[in-house]
């Protein structure tokens, strides 16, 4: 009985430094074709050896059936062989072996065996046709070398629809893209209840370079900006192979089993919020470190969560590590997050992005390198208070309080000015109708008065002595003292 060998391997090149490439396998690697006559049994062994797969990753395997198998990064190249062999006793044939060997090389489809009605290894099937056989398989494997992906992990994991499927070094092959037209690329989003092909220009390439929304393309039920994950694999499909014998002319059809990878699943997000506008806040006094700023972005957060880091306007050194949210405050539209570290007078610029996690983000992770600066923003400090006696006059008879001193002050125009008059170093209270030792416990609210004016007042009712002045605005930032 004549016996058919087929073998069908692709390749797709694995170069690349510090990546890995796969061998994925369909099909029996061995099998025992037994033939059981009245007078002998007689046995055909089929085996295929991957001869160049097997010294690190399967030191104990050459023989490889349906599945996908790791293979080192350096391979540029892999060999291997299949053979025949016969055994039994004289009257069913002589024993005998046949083989023959292969080399996967880069960016090429390969055929091993023959196919079709042709008589292959002559020498080893002289049987006859009234021999009964027991047990008839044909040696059919399929196989292609595909580069190796594998699930991105934290924030890596993380997309939105304009970037790539793949984006870490690990998953980026920089290699020319081919088509391998029995393996393609599927996916099924968090709206789905199954798995969907590529659109039909890139569902065959590798190395995939396609981005999120490529893949959406052809998406007409749902609403794209809705999907919060998508899952990926790759899926080999071999041909249905028909092969025929002199002994058994009706063609024999053969399939392999389909071939899967794991599934790489990715989270969909929104594209981080727009920052509209930045609203500064100057510190409260020219001397104190407590400004601020609010950050306006165009719309709100969505189940995620928003890291800031305040850097240096000037050199863009780091400030402040980040801070983090997952609420924005919403003011009529506006959704405003407002920075919580009081802050001294100075220039600032912020990076931001959002993400599904919680806390802050690496400074290192390559997608927080990657973020551009904002545009840079001030934090003035407020207006110096100052003020300066404008005149005075000394007390023009014994016992009657009719000194006086005029001041003038400046400082925030929205702000109002308060004194406090201190008389030969004790603070002064005026009880109505003159200025007293102040005796109380609340010095600080019950002994500063207010300008009469805007920026002018006079302080009279003055008697002899040796007085100094205070001034303060109605936000308690001082003036230097007389």
């Amino acid at each position: 009985m004549k016996k058919r060998l087929f073998i069908l391997l692709f390749l797709c090149s694995f170069l690349g430094f510090g990546q890995e490439y796969e061998l994925w396998v369909s099909g029996d690697g061995s099998f025992t074709n037994v033939y059981d006559y009245s007078f002998c049994v007689t046995r055909q062994h089929f085996f295929i050896h991957y001869n160049d797969v097997n010294s690190v990753l399967y030191p104990n395997k050459k023989i490889f059936d349906t599945g996908i198998y790791t293979l080192s990064s350096n391979k540029s190249n892999i060999s291997g062989n299949y053979k025949l062999s016969k055994d039994g006793v004289p009257g069913c044939g002589a024993a005998c072996s046949e083989e023959g060997s292969f080399i996967f090389q880069k960016m090429q489809m390969i055929f091993i065996g023959r196919v079709g009605n042709v008589v292959t290894l002559d020498y080893c099937y002289p049987l006859k046709t009234t021999n009964i056989h027991n047990e008839d398989r044909l040696l059919h494997q399929s196989a292609v070398i595909l580069p190796k992906y594998v699930q991105p992990e934290g924030l890596d994991r993380e997309r939105v629809l304009s970037d790539k499927i793949f984006t870490s070094s690990v998953n980026n092959f920089n290699i020319p893209e081919a088509k391998i037209p029995y393996v393609k690329w599927q996916y099924q989003t968090d709206k789905d209840f199954g798995f969907k092909d590529f659109p039909e220009e890139i569902k065959n390439i590798f190395p995939m370079k396609a981005t999120i929304d490529e893949v959406l393309k052809d998406e007409v039920w749902i609403d794209i900006n809705t999907i919060k994950n998508i899952k990926i694999k790759r899926v080999f499909i071999p041909p249905v192979v028909t092969l025929t014998s002199t002994i058994w002319p009706t063609p024999y059809t053969h399939t392999t089993p389909t071939v899967e990878s794991s599934i790489i699943i990715l989270d969909i997000l929104r594209p981080s919020p727009t920052l509209d506008s930045v609203k500064t806040q100057s510190s409260s006094c020219n001397y104190k470190a407590d400004g601020g700023f609010t950050l306006n972005f165009n719309r709100n957060l969505n189940s995620e969560e928003l890291v800031m880091t305040l850097y240096d306007g000037t050199d863009d050194s780091l400030i402040y590590d980040q801070e983090y949210t997952s609420t924005l405050t919403n003011n009529s539209g506006v959704y405003s997050y407002t920075w919580n570290k009081p802050l001294d007078a100075g220039s600032y610029r912020v990076k931001y992005q959002t993400h599904t996690g919680t806390g802050g983000i690496d400074e290192a992770d390559d997608t927080w390198k990657s973020l551009e600066f904002s545009d840079s923003f001030t934090i003035t400090p407020a207006r110096p208070v100052d003020f300066q006696v404008t005149g005075s006059a000394d007390q023009n008879c014994f016992k009657v309080n009719d000194g006086y001193i005029d001041i003038s002050a400046t400082g925030e125009s929205s702000r109002t000015f308060l004194y406090q008059l201190t008389k030969d170093g004790v603070i002064q209270f005026f009880n109505g109708t003159s200025w007293v030792d102040y005796t109380g416990s609340n010095v600080e609210d019950e002994t500063w008065f207010p300008f009469t004016n805007a920026q002018t007042t006079r302080i009279n009712k003055l008697n002899k002595g040796a007085y100094s002045v205070k001034v303060r605005d109605s936000k308690k930032c001082l003036a230097k003292q007389l």
